[in-house]
């Protein structure tokens, strides 16, 4: 990282993509992806612009493909994680796995990057709530409810209103507690807007919506309205506003920086300063011409210091995040109701 430039938490990234499902061996520098919507040609994120990024805490999502797939998704996740875990092994000189707040600290103050886990989908629990003593022993901080598919977890932002199903099903609902208990964060990002409402009303630690826009600036389903980002940071939680033009500007195909500002400054203006954050989704679509991979991520930096100042764009690129870590995630001990969730 350059001397004088602030950190930066990047709330939700796929490096695991590239390296699961066409082998990329993410120890030296690859193409950046610059094709619509993305491509495996191409990866923003590898080692060598890791280190050039001023990254210093990165969210890396497990992701099993939810239709077409034989292998059931539990059994993919295992896999991706194992993946996972060798790569940060193979750099532990750079990166190190973070399962707790304490963990973050201490990497942190070895001068490393700290790395975490997700999963987005709900469907990688299989239908079995016990799977979640696994992830949550693995590290996993956060698991987004439902992709773009609705699942048996919840409704989807894209696939709303075609089903007579409550948009958060009755799983979902038993999967939210059993999160609760075990201090894993539920994300509502890919939620329909009813299903959001239903999350927030249920889910005992603050709710995330990692990687995303706003409605008022982009009109689309994936995007939050105000309501919802407030309600979100009222309950506590975090918004992280996404790299991807189409969900800044609506039918973008191109975008640059000055568009993840804009939403900055919009939720900056509606919801404050303490409940913003950064979530590219690098490696997961397309974003930005000037900010294109992990090596232009200091042009992002400078553009939230120069619009925001230094103090509060700290809050937002890095303290804000570390912050929300720090206050819900927890590791629970508690067992799951096997009578209750199924053996």
């Amino acid at each position: 990282m350059n001397r004088g430039m602030l950190p930066i938490a990047d709330l939700h990234t796929h490096p695991l993509l590239p390296m699961y499902y066409f082998g990329k061996d993410l120890k030296t520098r690859h193409r950046p992806a610059r094709f619509f919507p993305y491509t495996p040609l191409g990866t923003h994120i590898d080692i060598p612009r890791l280190q050039e990024s001023g990254v210093k805490l990165i969210v890396c999502c497990v992701y099993a493909l939810n239709r077409g797939i034989r292998r059931n998704c539990f059994e993919v996740a295992k896999d991706q994680i194992r993946l996972f875990e060798t790569w940060v092994q193979e750099n532990s000189g750079l990166i190190g796995h973070a399962k707790s707040p304490a963990e973050i600290d201490s990497i942190l103050a070895s001068g490393r990057i700290v790395a975490v886990l997700s999963l987005e989908g709900g469907h990688h629990v299989a239908g079995d709530v016990d799977h979640l003593k696994y992830f949550r022993d693995a590290g996993i901080f956060y698991i987004t409810l439902v992709h773009f598919m609705n699942s048996a977890v919840a409704e989807s932002s894209l696939m709303r209103n075609i089903s007579p199903e409550p948009p958060l099903r009755p799983f979902g609902r038993d999967l939210i507690a059993a999160m609760d208990r075990l201090g894993i964060v539920s994300d509502v990002a890919h939620c329909s807007e009813a299903a959001f409402w239903k999350v927030l009303e249920i889910a005992k630690i603050p709710p995330i919506y990692s990687h995303g826009g706003a409605q008022f600036l982009c009109r689309h389903h994936r995007n939050l309205t105000d309501d919802q980002g407030r309600a979100l940071a009222q309950k506590g939680g975090l918004v992280g506003v996404i790299l991807y033009p189409g969900y800044l500007r609506r039918g973008a195909l191109k975008g640059t920086v000055t568009d993840v500002v804009r939403h900055l400054e919009h939720w900056v203006k509606v919801i404050g300063p303490e409940a913003i954050a950064i979530g590219s989704d690098m490696n997961g679509v397309m974003v930005l011409k000037d900010v294109f991979d992990y090596s232009q991520m200091p042009l992002l930096q400078e553009a939230v210091v120069t619009e925001f100042g230094e103090t509060l764009a700290r809050k937002i690129l890095f303290d804000n995040t570390l912050d929300y870590m720090k206050r819900v995630w927890t590791q629970s001990s508690s067992p799951l109701d096997s009578t209750r969730y199924g053996s």
